[in-house]
């Protein structure tokens, strides 16, 4: 049917003069174009309306539906510049800010819309405009808004005689609160307005925030019936469904054959990019994320993607050199570094290097070389490995394997654990010139429990002994927390993180090794990072205090602030990185200024195992 009056229109439209078009004709042209644009014909509308508006006529009209072309194309920002070019000429429309306020939302601009929504209600009455500002308040995560312009707009909505404002009024009170009334709500009228395909998209909207994951099965049924021609539409909130269920394998499956239907479509390029990086299959996900590149909505987000997957995905090798420097050591060593993916699940790594450690407290030196190599088997919610760590210094060398492993759930939740024997332990140039040995087992767990909050804890045992002799035991916990005050387009988060160090052991290891038994610390730390020309840039400014209560020491009196700050830069197939961390304390406990820094040049280069070749 919309076939053959596609057809009809374009025959007619074709037909009249193009010079001067009758009220009929222009009538029938605005009609074919939207009917262009709303069947996804988007080549055939932009020649279209090419076509149309280089004659001259009514070009505001067209102007419009090139902005509506735009946003069905994601190209938002696009859109909204032409509703910005409309409003220009025409201030006081309040319609024209409505959509302006829309596609800025789209385009990533929450506080633009906002700005353009309140003005449009300053100027209209329209309750769709306190409708919108309360999806804008909700999707921007402000619920106390969202909520008082949800209930504006229900006082102002009219009776849901007509189901554009019936769908309305159910989705505001969704937004308060869904309970079954609503979900019967929802199913009595889709059964009274049947073909309106908004209300079955709302319904599945509406559960899957409640949280009814299974429940939304039901309305995306119905439109998988009733509305085949809306199977892109449908599929997108499908996909949703089956991320929120946890259902990888079907998730997986359900991309693979969306894709093979909407090859181009960006929502599930971004699905399948995100999700084959969150399972490490990253060969996978830099081929749909390059994909996805090409979409101007989702450019940052391919942006992500792209360098996430290169980074951790390829082969990378190269020089370092770090430097460290405080009241009571001194620092440097030069290596080379290589980690990579030799095969689709599998990790590797290795460093080698040469320390030199010299005490200026104590007058002791020691040159330390060797290196680590370590394998991990990968997969979606877990790592397991081990490593093997060889390190010769003037007065002991060691040879030392360690194990670790990791798992992470979709709630948010993780932890890690390492262990390894006999290692040398070069946390100080005391501890390297004694020639310490370790045996460690370190755990590490981590929580999101809110979208901004994460909390983490840290508890961590070295059984040392030393090559003169004498034996001791050094545990350390570190409960931390970390809020995201500001994620896009820069982040910022506040932290804290409380050290707590006590140490025991016989008289002879404390002869060679004088450790601090006891000693609480408080770091406040208030960090910041973003995309810099081509690389990122990180930043952290952080205050401390602490005491050693077995002496009744304080330290970090006085100057108690420090800083720090992170480069990464890659262009093609080299990348550079640089970090500095400073921080001044007073002569008891740590003692002094103390600085550290790191460079480094690293060469990447792609896999090339057969299953990725075949690609």
């Amino acid at each position: 049917m919309t076939g053959a009056l596609l057809l009809c229109l374009a025959l007619s439209v074709h037909a009249a003069a193009p010079s001067r078009l009758s009220d009929d004709d222009r009538r029938r042209a605005l009609l074919l174009a939207d009917l262009l644009i709303e069947e996804g014909r988007f080549p055939d509308a932009e020649a279209f309306l090419d076509e149309r508006y280089a004659l001259g006529l009514d070009t505001a009209a067209w102007t419009v539906r090139r902005a509506r072309l735009r946003a069905s194309q994601r190209r938002h920002a696009e859109s909204a510049a032409l509703y910005r070019e409309l409003l220009a000429a025409s201030p006081e429309d309040s319609g024209l800010m409505l959509q302006l306020g829309l596609q800025e939302e789209a385009a990533g601009r929450p506080a633009e819309a906002r700005k353009v929504l309140e003005a449009a209600r300053a100027k209209s009455s329209d309750p769709a405009i306190p409708y919108h500002l309360a999806e804008l308040e909700f999707g921007a995560g402000d619920k106390g808004a969202g909520k008082r312009w949800a209930e504006t707009a229900l006082k102002e909505l009219p009776p849901a005689s007509q189901p554009s404002y019936a769908r309305m009024r159910l989705r505001m009170k969704s937004r308060l609160g869904f309970d079954d009334a609503l979900n019967s709500e929802y199913g009595a009228l889709a059964e009274r307005f049947p073909k309106e395909e908004e209300i079955l998209f709302d319904w599945a909207g509406a559960l899957l925030r409640a949280g009814a994951v299974r429940e939304a099965a039901e309305p995306l049924a119905l439109l998988r019936e009733r509305f085949p021609e809306k199977d892109l539409e449908r599929r997108r909130l499908e996909s949703d469904r089956l991320r929120r269920l946890g259902d990888d394998e079907a998730r997986a499956s359900h991309l693979a054959d969306s894709l093979r239907l909407h090859p181009d479509e960006p929502d599930f390029l971004y699905a399948e990019a995100e999700g084959q990086a969150r399972r490490k299959r990253w060969d996978l996900s830099e081929r749909a994320a390059l994909r996805l590149s090409s979409s101007p909505s989702y450019a940052s987000a391919a942006a992500e993607l792209l360098a996430d997957a290169r980074g951790r995905g390829w082969h990378h090798a190269g020089p370092f050199m770090r430097l460290s420097q405080s009241q009571g050591t001194r620092t440097l060593e030069t290596g080379a570094t290589y980690r990579g993916v030799p095969r689709p699940y599998w990790r590797t790594a290795a460093e080698a290097s040469r320390a030199r450690y010299a005490s200026r407290s104590r007058g002791t030196a020691a040159t330390v070389s060797g290196g680590w190599l370590e394998a991990a088997r990968t997969a979606a919610r877990w790592e397991a490995g081990a490593d093997l760590d060889l390190r010769a210094g003037g007065v002991r060398s060691a040879l030392s394997p360690g194990l670790f492993a990791s798992w992470a759930a979709d709630s948010g939740w993780s932890a890690s654990a390492r262990g390894a024997v006999r290692r040398l332990w070069t946390d100080s140039a005391d501890a390297a010139a004694a020639g310490v040995l370790t045996d460690e087992l370190d755990a590490r767990a981590r929580a999101r429990p809110l979208r901004r909050l994460a909390l983490g804890a840290q508890a961590r045992y070295n059984g040392l002994s030393a090559r003169a002799g004498g034996r001791a035991g050094q545990t350390l916990f570190a409960p931390e927390a970390v809020l995201v005050l500001l994620d896009a387009p820069l982040y910022v988060g506040a932290g804290y993180r409380f050290v707590a160090v006590d140490a025991s052991g016989d008289a002879a290891f404390f002869a060679t090794l004088p450790l601090i038994r006891r000693t609480r610390t408080h770091y406040a730390s208030l960090s910041a990072g973003g995309r810099w020309l081509q690389g990122r840039l990180k930043g952290e400014a952080y205050a401390f205090n602490g005491h050693e209560p077995e002496r009744g020491l304080s330290f970090g009196q006085g100057n108690l602030f420090g800083f720090g700050t992170s480069w990464e830069w890659q262009t093609g197939p080299l990348g550079l990185s640089a970090s500095y961390d400073q921080t001044q304390e007073s002569a008891l406990g740590i003692g002094g200024r103390s600085h550290s820094g790191r460079l480094a040049a690293l060469w990447r280069w792609a896999p090339r195992w057969p299953e990725r070749e075949a690609r």
